[in-house]
């Protein structure tokens, strides 16, 4: 579900941001930061979420519903 998640969140910066390479680096951050319109705190703070998410084996339930919730934020503010 997670990886499911992040295609999915990889191909809206790529189709509405129009970033052809992106990933969870810090490089990917800050274009999104730069060309997104969202607030840098809650970028940052999307990008750790799914970095930390990233490394971690078996995510709780709730880990997930919080990402939902913040990808959700993520999408209205930069327009579904």
């Amino acid at each position: 579900l997670l990886r499911r998640k992040q295609r999915y969140f990889f191909d809206r910066l790529r189709t509405r941001l129009a970033l052809s390479e992106v990933d969870l680096s810090e490089d990917t951050e800050a274009r999104v930061i730069k060309r997104s319109g969202v607030p840098e705190a809650q970028v940052r703070a999307l990008f750790t979420r799914l970095r930390r998410l990233h490394r971690t084996r078996m995510p709780e339930s709730r880990d997930l519903i919080e990402l939902d919730q913040a990808l959700d934020r993520f999408y209205d503010e930069v327009g579904r």
